[in-house]
């Protein structure tokens, strides 16, 4: 009988340990959800559709049919946006955008598809976007969003996303061109006698006071400007370089040059004399190649050889108009 007593005494207890491991589990879970960082309040109004002719694509993550060309217009714009201490303001923007802020931030850099499944409105519908943003949150620069390096604010946007717009997505891996950025002739490029890593040159500083160029028009270091016919920048790194090489090639360039450190840059870009009027810059002149590149490269003793990489692309599987303030 006494057996019996303690046996059932020893299933009460361990019934009511599990049942507090239960608890204690749900209520850890729970608040992992609710500590999420979010927004503190949202709105967003409609702006109307794209202007005609400036639809962008069905599918393709904003660039051309089959991943070619540069990201349209409508789908990547951001005129307007600011970014300041507790609020961020984008008049006239598309989900696209708002999407590639949130979780990939290249897609409206580099012409690959690196978002797809979208639905048109995706791309070519506008919208007025303001958020309020909580107290405490790290100050970031709006090139620090454009990057994807304001882990914060990313978070809230996928909180946002994936609230109001109801967003569910997946990621696969795809083979695509690429270029190999590699040396072609040694010691041209210039190592920079301060090898000192550069402050981020788009501090939240930096970006709200407009001191990224000094006075003699020479770019903070750590950035590249091209202005009054250079293109130049000090403590500036390869891999920096090859970033902006694919951004303007719409291929991803890989650094195997083997170059490390800081580098002084001052390259004079010459007219280009083929190009015709209303061309402008950036005028590609070969596989994804602008005249200005081609002449920045030969300067630095640099060369793209073509290759083949594997990159990851987000795949829409579900998205809806955004819900009522």
């Amino acid at each position: 009988m006494k057996k019996n007593r303690l046996h059932q005494i020893a299933s009460i207890v361990a019934a009511v340990a599990v049942s507090t491991v239960v608890i204690v589990s749900a209520s850890l879970s729970q608040n992992r959800v609710q500590t999420r960082a979010a927004f503190e309040v949202v709105s967003i109004r409609p702006a109307g559709p794209a202007p005609a002719g400036t639809r962008g694509p069905g599918g393709g993550g904003g660039v051309a049919p089959g991943g070619r060309g540069a990201p349209t217009p409508v789908a990547c714009p951001y005129r307007g946006t600011v970014l300041a201490p507790g609020r961020l303001t984008a008049p006239r923007i598309t989900t696209f955008r708002l999407i590639t802020w949130a979780y990939e931030p290249k897609a409206c850099v580099l012409a690959l598809g690196l978002i797809s499944g979208q639905p048109d409105w995706v791309t070519t519908d506008l919208y007025d976007f303001q958020a309020t943003i909580p107290a405490g949150t790290p100050a970031y620069g709006f090139q620090q969003l454009q990057d994807g390096a304001a882990p914060k604010l990313q978070e809230m946007l996928q909180t946002m996303l994936e609230d109001r717009f109801k967003l569910k997505f997946h990621r696969e891996k795809k083979e695509m061109a690429a270029f190999d950025l590699v040396v072609a002739t040694p010691g041209k490029i210039a190592p920079s006698k301060d090898q000192t890593p550069p402050p981020n040159p788009y501090s939240e500083r930096g970006a709200l006071t407009g001191t990224l160029v000094s006075p003699d028009g020479a770019p903070a270091p750590g950035l590249m400007l091209l202005g009054s016919g250079f293109w130049q920048g000090t403590s500036i790194t390869v891999s920096a370089l090859a970033t902006g090489f694919g951004a303007r090639a719409g291929r991803p360039v890989i650094d195997k040059t083997g170059l490390t450190g800081f580098f002084d840059i001052k390259v004079p870009i010459a007219p280009d004399p083929n190009a015709t009027p209303g061309q402008g810059r950036g005028a590609r002149a070969g596989a994804g190649l602008s005249t200005e590149d081609a002449q920045i490269l030969d300067a630095l003793g640099l060369k793209l050889e073509s290759s083949k990489t594997t990159v990851e692309v987000l795949v829409i599987d579900y998205i809806e108009r955004p819900s009522e303030n």
